[in-house]
């Protein structure tokens, strides 16, 4: 073996060991275990010695008659050149505000360096045990109450609990941004023209809290700019009434003439239903007329005690015996997307970042789910056009969990013999636990943060228990420099003010 191989391999050892023992230490004392004999040979010295050992075959395979390989630079994988079903979408701007940072920018550079959840400090689970929560720093649930009162009164109180209220603060600055980028991107011409609805922007509005010296002035014959909102499932339709006024008098706030958009707000499952809205909008039987953007917002908070007591007695907590159940998080994202003919019209320097190569499959089982998931990731590459060559990075919404880090380490050993599955791969879910309908909008915004300096991205959707999905983000035609105060440092507000 050359040295080369052989120190690649002592650090997979080094690097697989360790991960795995910090894992088990850390849950142990969390959760207040006293291990025994047989624990510590089982966690500590068979698991990783699994787990190595499923590397190894995966590695063997991806060598096989069937690995997927590029024939030289510039060329793209060996698969069928399969054209895809759906279309490429451009991603115009994004934001979002995670416990990891409130620009996309600075959370992909937190993901460099991922630090994990801690313990919260009042929230219990059904033993009375401290749980591991991903919270945001600085939202006060009670600022966002009053502003909801000023739009329907008599059903604030009653239909938004703490870990809506919260979900409303994150949503907050994350909508308003993009409100104002879909206004200067439906109507530019309209920022050097005050017009007569500027007089109108100056009236009290109900966004006591909106930045309205940003107000761009009244859009008259803006193209449709139609508003999507997804929240937790269990928010009852009273709340998603309330959260579709808001968004519209924030939306009229920003500039945006009543009959240029429409506004609304669904329930979600959890990541995959996201997923599910994004295929739709790729659907060429599903687009309508160029000139048509989707503003895609999500936001979802289980920072509260009936959220983990929720958790808790579902069994989806991580808890003493339950090592793969979920880190309760929160945040808010969003996209600004337009069909890809949409932009053909538009100065060469504004082309923004391509989302395509969309795939979605079942999610594998054991030994069986790397390879599964490494078949959509070689899919996608085909579908986007893209090289194994191009791809230097792959972002995931993997969590704690061991499964799903050795799912994505076998795809990635599978489909990208030449990268590093633990140094070129960043996981969301790793810092910012469940995000729900979030995760997914919070990964293409960081995804094409990173796109614009490093080429392009796949994305790898893990969250679901059952379905997985993958696409590619990647630079536009554009000069690249243009974008990046839309994409990358236009930064949310540490907290939104009353």
């Amino acid at each position: 073996m050359k040295a080369a191989g052989a120190l690649r391999a002592t650090a997979w050892v080094v690097g697989v060991f360790a991960v795995v023992w910090l894992t088990t230490i850390v849950a142990w004392r969390a959760l207040g275990s006293d291990p025994t004999a047989m624990h510590l040979v089982g966690f500590l010295l068979v698991l990783p010695l699994a787990v190595l050992s499923g590397i190894w075959l995966l590695r063997r395979r991806g060598r096989g008659p069937q690995a997927v390989a590029a024939t030289g630079p510039g060329v793209p994988v060996d698969v069928p050149a399969v054209p895809s079903p759906l279309s490429p979408l451009r991603l115009c701007a994004s934001a979002l505000w995670l416990r990891a940072g409130s620009s996309p920018a600075e959370v992909a550079n937190a993901l460099v360096r991922p630090e994990r959840p801690p313990l919260h400090g009042h929230l219990r689970d059904q033993a009375g045990l401290p749980v591991f929560a991903a919270a945001v720093d600085g939202v006060d649930p009670e600022s966002m109450r009053s502003v909801l009162k000023a739009v329907v009164a008599e059903d604030a109180d009653r239909c938004f609990d703490e870990e809506r209220l919260r979900a409303m603060v994150l949503l907050d600055p994350v909508a308003e941004d993009l409100l104002f980028a879909a206004a200067a991107t439906l109507a530019p011409a309209a920022a050097n023209d005050p017009g007569p609805g500027a007089d109108r922007m100056r009236m009290q509005t109900t966004m006591h809290h909106s930045r309205s010296s940003r107000a761009a002035p009244h859009v008259l014959d803006a193209p449709t700019l139609r508003v999507r909102l997804l929240v937790a499932h269990d928010w009852p339709g009273a709340a998603r009434d309330v959260a579709a006024a808001w968004l519209m008098a924030k939306a009229t706030a920003v500039g945006l003439a009543a009959g240029s958009f429409t506004v609304e707000v669904s329930s979600a499952e959890g990541a995959f239903d996201a997923w599910t809205l994004m295929a739709r909008l790729m659907d060429p039987q599903e687009q309508a007329a160029p000139g048509e953007h989707h503003l895609v917002l999500a936001t979802h908070s289980a920072i509260g005690a009936g959220a983990i007591a929720r958790l808790d007695g579902q069994r989806e907590l991580l808890v003493s015996g339950h090592p793969e159940g979920r880190i309760p998080g929160e945040g808010a994202a969003g996209v600004l997307l337009t069909e890809q003919q949409a932009m053909n019209h538009a100065p060469v320097d504004a082309m923004p970042i391509q989302l395509s190569g969309l795939r979605q499959g079942p999610a594998g089982q054991g030994r069986g789910a790397g390879r599964l998931l490494g078949e959509l990731l070689v899919d996608a590459m085909a579908a986007a056009g893209t090289t194994t060559e191009a791809i230097r990075l792959v972002l995931t919404d993997a969590d704690h969990r061991p499964s799903r880090a050795i799912e994505v380490a076998g795809a990635m050993t599978a489909a990208l013999p030449g990268l590093d599955a633990l140094e070129d791969s960043f996981h969301l879910g790793v810092v910012c636990g469940d995000l729900g309908p979030a995760g997914p909008l919070a990964l293409l915004a960081v995804a094409a943060s990173r796109a614009i300096d490093d080429g392009p991205v796949l994305v790898a959707s893990v969250a679901d228990p059952r379905r997985r999905t993958v696409l590619a983000v990647s630079p536009g035609p554009a000069a690249v420099d243009s974008i990046k105060p839309l994409l990358s440092d236009a930064a949310v507000p540490e907290t939104a003010a009353a």
